[in-house]
């Protein structure tokens, strides 16, 4: 594995505060842990994506987990990955060997932390013939004594007088179910409060069930000092039911909309056409390491040729905010570009257009 190069130490872990100030009960174990959100590793990124600039979002990707492992700043005992370490229940095997070799070279380096790894909605499925990608990763993490990866049981870690609550989602049994089995005097111990770390909703959406809900039976204010979750993209800083609520967001933004309100360099970009094209003229790499999304009116012609992770446009109505519509525009025609490259390499039309249409 291709391993990132970082200054030792490079990484620190800095969480939002909290709106209690010093009051807060959930501070005192955060200072203790590294929180990962949701990697999302295998998604594939293509939506609006210049030609030349295939694999580049994918790479950045791997470079931000490494650096969330390898590159840690030393001395805390936890790091926590919140739950959904892959796009999907399979992803392409080089990810899940890049996943455990990245795991292992942070295990080895870092042998004073305990590495748990929280099985995520993503990550499981309900049906029981097949094995997921991350029931592999898994499996070649059990050798490693400070990686503890967690697929269907709950687990209870003091430390320094404190204790954490780690929890993975699985497809069969709510948290609520996992922990009236494993843990049935949870929220009983009044005089030994703990942290939960886990991979939940946080409110049901409308639905009259929500089997993947804080266990607000469980979690109740007199035992539970504050409630980690990944699962949403966006992070946040709350108080839910008299309980702190900490949402760690994912590794990256995946979408127009989840990066945190104050990040001063997003990646994700909504602007309209006048002030791109201003940008551009300035600085032409403006948007090189950035999702761009370029409001245009109806009647505007889309913009094309910037260098950017992908480009898309969003065309505005005269009518109002609702009646928008998303419009994709690729920045290169591949077809075209195919019957360029044939013509220059003196391909006969008929043999260009028996080969496309083979493609």
């Amino acid at each position: 594995m291709k391993t990132f190069i970082m200054p030792e130490g490079s990484r620190v872990i800095n969480f939002p505060v909290s709106s209690l100030g010093p009051n807060s009960t959930l501070d005192k174990y955060l200072q203790h842990c590294y929180l990962l959100g949701d990697p999302h590793l295998g998604r594939k990124f293509k939506t609006g994506v210049p030609v030349h600039r295939l694999g580049d979002r994918e790479q950045a990707v791997k470079v931000d987990f490494q650096e969330s492992l390898i590159g840690l700043k030393p001395g805390r005992k936890f790091h926590v990955c919140m739950g959904d370490l892959f796009d999907k229940f399979t992803v392409p095997n080089e990810w899940v060997e890049f996943a455990y070799q990245t795991y292992r070279e942070a295990a080895l380096k870092f042998p004073a932390v305990t590495f748990i790894v929280i099985q995520g909605n993503h990550d499981a499925s309900k049906d029981k013939s097949k094995v997921s990608s991350f029931e592999i990763f898994a499996e070649l993490c059990k050798p490693i004594s400070n990686i503890k990866v967690l697929t269907e049981h709950p687990i209870f870690i003091p430390h320094d007088q404190l204790n954490f609550l780690f929890v993975p989602w699985t497809p069969f049994k709510t948290t609520s179910e996992l922990l009236a089995l494993e843990f049935p005097l949870l929220n009983k111990v009044k005089n030994s409060p703990f942290a939960a770390f886990g991979h939940w909703d946080t409110k049901s959406h409308g639905e009259d069930i929500c089997e993947n809900i804080i266990p607000h039976d469980h979690f109740t204010r007199d035992c539970c000092d504050g409630v980690v979750t990944g699962h949403y993209h966006k992070p946040e800083r709350t108080m839910l039911k008299k309980i702190e609520l900490f949402v760690t967001g994912s590794m990256q933004p995946y979408a127009h909309g989840e990066e945190a309100d104050n990040v001063d360099n997003p990646m994700y970009v909504t602007d309209t056409k006048e002030n791109v094209e201003a940008k551009l003229i300035e600085d032409e790499t403006f948007y090189k390491n950035k999702v761009l999304r370029v409001l245009v009116e109806q009647d505007e012609t889309p913009l094309a040729g910037i260098d950017c992770y992908a480009l898309t446009h969003k065309k505005t109505s005269l009518l109002g905010e609702e009646n928008d519509v998303d419009v994709e525009v690729d920045d290169f025609d591949i077809k075209g570009l195919f019957n360029s490259v044939m013509t220059e390499k003196g391909v006969s039309s008929e043999l260009t257009q028996e080969l496309w249409a083979k493609l």
